[in-house]
C-alpha cells in the first residue's frame, strides 16, 4: 500500500470505504478479504476459510483484542491489528462473532 500523509487518509477512505464501528466509535475502512490456504493435497489446494481485514485511520478507534466490530453492517470480533506502512493506516483483522 503507498504511503500516505494524515491529510490524504479521510479523504481515501471516505470515496472508496464502508462504516466500521466498535462501541460508540465510529470511522470508515476499506475490507480486504481474502483466500487463506490451509490445506493442500494431490492436485490444486483447498481453500477452507477467508482472511478478512479492514484497514482504517489509526487512531479513529479503540482497538482491543475480542472486541465486538461491526463492518458494513456485518458483525465480527477483533482479533488483532498491525501499522501499515507508515503508520497512518492500521489493519484490523478480524473474524465471525
Amino acid at each position: 500500500m503507498a504511503n500516505f500523509g494524515s491529510s490524504d487518509v479521510p479523504a481515501l477512505l471516505a470515496d472508496m470505504g464502508v462504516p466500521v464501528s466498535i462501541g460508540g466509535e465510529n470511522t470508515v475502512g476499506l475490507v480486504d478479504r481474502t483466500g487463506l490456504q490451509l490445506a493442500e493435497m494431490e492436485g490444486p489446494s483447498v481453500v477452507i476459510d477467508r482472511g478478512i481485514s479492514v484497514v482504517i485511520q489509526t487512531g479513529t478507534l479503540t482497538l482491543t483484542v475480542g472486541a465486538a466490530i461491526t463492518v458494513d453492517g456485518t458483525g465480527y470480533k477483533v482479533r488483532g491489528w498491525q501499522s501499515v506502512d507508515d503508520g497512518e493506516l492500521t489493519r484490523v483483522q478480524v473474524s465471525a462473532s
